[in-house]
């Protein structure tokens, strides 16, 4: 599998010194991992959570502060607004 092919949140629970293993059963948890990325990482993950409309499948998003949120959904209406592309 290429760093590419693996999601961000799981990408960061790697740099932060977890097995893949583990990661891949902590995001599948209900679980925070919001403390364990940076602030800036974590606005971008949700951004692309909220475009592609996965939310009620990323389980750990259900413990994030709504400043998360704000920032996001903030990141999504600029770029609508500047129609620039979202990454998927």
């Amino acid at each position: 599998m290429l760093w590419t092919d693996v999601r961000e949140d799981v990408q960061y629970l790697l740099l932060s010194g977890m097995d893949f293993k583990c990661a891949m059963k902590w995001v599948s948890e209900s679980q925070g991992i919001h403390h364990l990325a940076p602030r800036e990482a974590v606005c971008q993950i949700f951004t692309q959570v909220i475009h592609a409309g996965q939310l009620d499948e990323t389980l750990w998003c259900r413990f994030v502060p709504e400043g998360f949120y704000t920032s996001a959904e903030g990141t999504l209406r600029l770029r609508q607004a500047k129609r620039e592309p979202t990454p998927p």
